[in-house]
């Protein structure tokens, strides 16, 4: 029987469905999953991802200090007590941002975050004497950018991004990122070497080595959740005989991102500091894509 449509008719219809196709199915990663789309990590070109932000951190805790004091118990006799001072010390920090990512082509984007922080640390010693200190400023800013490796499985996104305070340049951050999405599953790698400045604290004595590994899941369409831990080494930029010049700390990370809304994401994060003191971040994130 011969066929109601020529080759002609035939190839017609099968480029329209492909286009059809391409224009309608979501930029998806290649491989298994069909979860993760590549906007979810780089902005389309000449689109915008717009975020934004706020964390709590909450640290407490005690130090001791050696204290001495001449006693005098009759004319010409006395002895030194040897005691120990006990400060207690809280701090709660309020940081916000908002960041603005631009896809420059298929593979590169570009960003840029304002940063602004209110911080109040209340000290305690042993007389209850309560000494407040508090300040804000809204003057650090982060430049960075991301490139795709390539358009292969598994789908690689590298970052890099430097920061720091206005008018001090003396004092920054070196991070990095490294992304591998296995759909469904994404590992993200977060080096970075902090000058005095990061996202959880301001202090200029020190300087850090950080690394930070985040493990995602997505268990549908509209819900990740995210496991991690991170390990600092940091060092005193001058030697106190009271203090060691260098220690580390670490950190337990979890997390979950609701995916419901077009374009929209919600992610909201704890970070629990390990160790001999009492420290919290607590995360919120908003991100849309224009």
């Amino acid at each position: 029987m011969k066929s109601p449509f020529s080759p002609c008719a035939i190839l017609v219809m099968c480029l329209a469905t492909h286009t059809a196709y391409a224009e309608y199915t979501p930029n998806l990663v290649v491989g298994a999953g069909g979860i993760y789309k590549v906007e979810d990590f780089l902005p389309e070109k000449n689109n915008w991802t717009i975020s934004s932000g706020i964390s709590i951190y909450e640290n407490s805790k005690s130090s001791t200090f050696p204290q001495y004091t001449l006693n005098l118990t009759s004319i010409g006799s006395f002895f030194l007590d040897n005691s120990v001072s006990i400060v207690n010390t809280k701090t709660k920090q309020l940081t916000g941002y908002t960041s603005f990512q631009y896809g420059a082509t298929d593979n590169l984007s570009l960003r840029g975050t304002w940063i602004g922080k209110y911080s109040k640390k209340d000290t305690i010693d042993e007389q209850l004497t309560l000494n407040s200190e508090t300040k804000g400023n809204a003057d650090s800013y982060n430049f960075g950018m991301s490139y795709r490796l390539g358009d292969y499985y598994p789908l690689t996104v590298l970052g890099t991004s430097i920061g720091f305070k206005s008018g001090n340049l003396s004092n920054y951050t070196l991070s990095s990122s490294f992304s591998w999405v296995l759909d469904p599953v994404v590992l993200t790698l977060y080096p970075s070497y902090i000058d005095g400045i990061s996202s959880k604290k301001d202090d200029i004595k020190y300087r850090y080595l950080s690394t930070t590994g985040i493990l995602s899941i997505a268990l549908n369409n509209d819900v990740d959740v995210k496991f991690g831990a991170s390990k600092d080494i940091y060092t005193t930029k001058e030697k106190n005989p009271h203090s060691p010049s260098w220690d580390t700390s670490g950190s337990l990370i979890t997390g979950i991102t609701f995916n419901s809304w077009e374009n929209f994401t919600v992610d909201f994060t704890i970070d629990h500091e390990l160790g001999g003191m009492t420290a919290n971040t607590f995360s919120l994130d908003l991100s849309w894509r224009v």
